[in-house]
């Protein structure tokens, strides 16, 4: 499983830069999305709009994953589960969030790659090979798979979503 995920301003230069930092995402209501997000899976950091570049590879090393209904009983559990104190609530006043910690698998800097003419016949119209906006579906197509150097299908790999908007982050 893998989530694609605009960090924005929160993108980890080194290594080190991970024990630090966290990630989230919240919905009005949910919950939604949690297949995306769990210990072991791997969450790819990227700069999407112009920059389109995959820029780590993480894996999940905690999760947590809350429906609230205040901010203050958000930053409550998170405190009680992670034992670290929220530093930033730009987010929904109530609802459903997921949040994770990551230790990093590869500093990536991947830039899109030209699809050979093969793969360029096979697109689906309207079909978008840049990461914006949210896409789900059980499996990408090979056009994106190819253009991001990404490994082949594979039957473990049922959930994958893309995103660009940065909804907040947790921080030790």
């Amino acid at each position: 499983m893998a989530l694609f995920y605009d960090s924005g301003r929160f993108m980890p230069s080194f290594d080190e830069d991970f024990e630090h930092m966290s990630w989230f995402r919240t919905w009005p209501n949910g919950p939604h999305h949690l297949h995306d997000v769990e210990p072991g899976g791997t969450v790819y950091l990227v700069r999407s709009g112009d920059e389109q570049r995959i820029m780590w590879e993480t894996r999940v090393t905690r999760m947590v994953a809350v429906p609230y209904e205040a901010l203050e009983g958000f930053a409550d559990e998170v405190n009680r589960r992670w034992g670290i104190t929220l530093l930033s609530i730009d987010m929904q006043p109530g609802g459903f969030c997921i949040g994770w910690m990551a230790e990093p698998v590869a500093c990536l800097n991947r830039a899109p790659r030209a699809l050979p003419d093969s793969l360029q016949h096979s697109l689906e119209p309207g079909e978008s090979l840049d990461l914006d906006g949210w896409q789900f579906g059980s499996d990408l197509s090979a056009a994106f798979r190819y253009r991001w150097g990404l490994p082949d299908n594979d039957p473990s790999d049922q959930h994958f979503c893309t995103g660009r908007s940065l909804i907040g982050w947790f921080g030790l």
